[in-house]
């Protein structure tokens, strides 16, 4: 399968809405609403578009809309937050491996981040392979730290250092 990220469009919009609204991925995530509606995606694209430190990218896999990496750039620590949610019909294909591996050069390269982190619930093990694949270090957990749909969850927090980075590339 052939996978790319691209700037989202406005008409990813009615696929945002269709992927998103699946309670497995609002779960394990921080703050996507379940029910998922087309008002949901169109103020978030509001608000993406209003802030300029959003970086937001959709995956695509042979022309198919999958799902969402995202970075919120923070360049007065130079550093950003890598973010990321994928339909459920792509989970185990490797395909949000290598969709957030693109988002972190684009950080690392265009935006001139020195750091990239990202956290995820303590239960969601597939996020986790997701960044331990592409060179993140889990550097701690925030103990009920986050309660989403009623549920008390663990935060395991991941950094991926820009020298770290280089380092895998040269060899």
């Amino acid at each position: 399968m052939n996978i790319s990220i691209r700037c989202i469009d406005r008409d990813d919009i009615p696929d945002i809405a269709r992927l998103a609204d699946n309670i497995a991925i609002a779960q394990m995530t921080a703050n996507l609403p379940y029910p998922y509606t087309i008002e949901h995606a169109l103020n978030w694209w509001d608000y993406v578009q209003s802030h300029t430190n959003e970086h937001v990218f959709s995956i695509i896999g042979d022309d198919e809309f999958m799902g969402v990496v995202g970075l919120v750039h923070e360049p007065e620590h130079e550093r950003a937050e890598l973010g990321y949610w994928l339909g459920q019909n792509f989970w185990n294909k490797n395909v949000m491996t290598t969709a957030a591996g693109m988002a972190v050069a684009y950080a690392f390269t265009m935006l001139d981040a020195q750091k990239i982190y990202s956290r995820c619930f303590a239960p969601n093990k597939a996020s986790q392979r997701v960044l331990e694949k592409n060179g993140f270090t889990l550097e701690g957990c925030q103990r009920a730290h986050h309660i989403r749909m009623g549920i008390v969850q663990d935060v395991f927090c991941y950094g991926l250092l820009r020298s770290e980075y280089e380092s895998t590339r040269s060899d």
